[in-house]
């Protein structure tokens, strides 16, 4: 089971989705979700990831799968 976001992650996590709902851009990660693939969650934790890592997303997924 996942663990629970801190307050100050979970205040990031709904800034970032709500940033995106308003943009209208399709990014690969909520278009994964929208498919059912992966989580909100999985999305906000590859973007801690990728913070991190300073690599693209989907350069992860690549390495990751």
């Amino acid at each position: 089971m996942a663990e629970r976001l801190n307050s100050e992650d979970e205040a990031l996590f709904l800034r970032i989705a709500e940033e995106r709902k308003r943009s209208g851009v399709m990014l690969f990660g909520r278009y994964l979700a929208l498919k059912s693939l992966i989580t909100d969650e999985d999305i906000f934790n590859a973007r801690m990831y990728q913070k991190g890592q300073n690599r693209l997303v989907g350069e992860i997924a690549v390495v990751c799968c």
